[in-house]
């Protein structure tokens, strides 16, 4: 398992800089993370785009309607635009230093998901934001803590994903089909952490082959 976290986060790094605009198709896995993740996590928040929709705006940076006469909400765009601006962020400066994801990091994440608008710190964020999760219990109880403070969602799942690699242990996606699920893990930490168990199993089974063709 260390191998492949090794080279999930090498293939990552090497292919995240490889892309120098917001868009551009490599078919690795930082492709397929960067569309997987948009997609899942905009849904999440109520998005309409398809996952093909989606992936032609990573790849191209244009969007081909899946059905004629369809109409495509301005915010949907925006929001999965932002995302891979933040992503790529987050995967470019955030991973790999073992400790911690910095208050300006998770400024800058913010400010890229919704172009440019800043987000409020206080107290509670700069007690949060000083934890180092080592494990996935942690991150299960930094994520609730998160959510708690009423912060956003979808921040908190770019520093789940980052937190995970940072520890060492598999990342993943929550899902949009799982949403409700999600939404009652939040609830309770043993049940967010048997969650997040349930999604880690799925993004290691979906990208281990790939990192082995890699290889």
């Amino acid at each position: 398992m260390n191998k492949y976290i090794e080279l999930l986060m090498r293939y990552l790094v090497l292919e995240c800089a490889c892309v120098t605009s917001r868009t551009g198709k490599n078919g690795g896995i930082y492709e397929y993370v960067q569309c997987e993740f948009a997609y899942n996590s905009c849904r999440l928040e109520g998005g309409e785009l398809s996952k093909k929709n989606v992936c032609n705006m990573y790849e191209h940076g244009i969007i081909y309607a899946d059905e004629q006469e369809q109409i495509f909400r301005a915010e949907d765009i925006i929001a999965v635009n932002g995302h891979f601006a933040a992503l790529k962020y987050a995967i470019s400066n955030c991973m790999g230093y073992h400790i911690g994801i910095s208050q300006q990091d998770i400024k800058e994440i913010h400010r890229l998901l919704y172009c440019g608008c800043n987000m409020q710190i206080g107290h509670d964020f700069s007690e949060l934001t000083s934890k180092v999760p080592c494990n996935l219990k942690d991150i299960s109880d930094y994520h609730a803590e998160w959510l708690k403070q009423g912060r956003d969602s979808k921040v908190a799942r770019i520093i789940t994903f980052i937190q995970c690699l940072n520890a060492n242990i598999v990342p993943f996606i929550i899902h949009e089909e799982n949403k409700t699920e999600y939404e009652s893990s939040c609830k309770k930490i043993t049940s967010m952490e048997a969650f997040f168990e349930k999604e880690q199993l799925r993004f290691y089974e979906e990208t281990k082959p790939m990192i082995i063709d890699l290889i």
